[in-house]
């Protein structure tokens, strides 16, 4: 029994390192919430995406977007970003906003694009924009390479906006 088992292991292990040999590097370097996704081959979110979305980011729905969407992009000096949504006719992130949307986890670049989706927004529509979350990324420096990394998250799809402040007062 034991013979078996070891040679079974080590066959399994010879097919996994073979097959972690076919992983192309740059598709194992993404990091997780990063993913990019070909805008041309999206389909349209299927009612069950879209209630899973809403029950994990209900802050991202009922957005008045008359006037496109703004991105809020936070994350760190690595090029790792996490977003929040909110109306294109606003110029700050209102506290009143922050509030409910601090219970929820903030969206993954693949998540954004499928919000762009379900509003059906053309890109020139969305803007994208660095914002400093007082609590995770007050330390993000948002220079020249930081803008580049955010561009490239969405494959320079959308525009680069000006920084978005955090309004406490509002």
């Amino acid at each position: 029994m034991k013979p078996k088992l070891i040679l079974y292991c080590l066959i399994m292990a010879m097919m996994m390192t073979a097959l972690n040999a076919c992983i192309k590097p740059e598709a194992a370097a993404a990091p997780k919430g990063q993913e990019k996704i070909d805008p041309k081959k999206q389909e349209p979110l299927s009612s069950e995406e879209v209630k899973r979305l809403q029950a994990a980011h209900p802050d991202a729905f009922g957005l008045d977007v008359t006037k496109g969407l703004k991105v809020l992009a936070f994350g760190d000096n690595e090029g790792y970003f996490r977003f929040r949504l909110i109306s294109g006719a606003l110029d700050h992130y209102p506290a009143e906003i922050a509030a409910p949307a601090s219970r929820y986890k903030a969206l993954t670049a693949e998540e954004v694009q499928k919000m762009v989706l379900f509003y059906g927004l053309p890109d020139e529509k969305v803007t994208l924009h660095p914002w400093q979350d007082p609590l995770s990324s007050y330390l993000m420096r948002i220079d020249e390479e930081l803008l580049q990394d955010l561009r490239e998250v969405f494959d320079n799809r959308f525009e680069l906006g000006q920084e978005i402040k955090w309004a406490p007062g509002s």
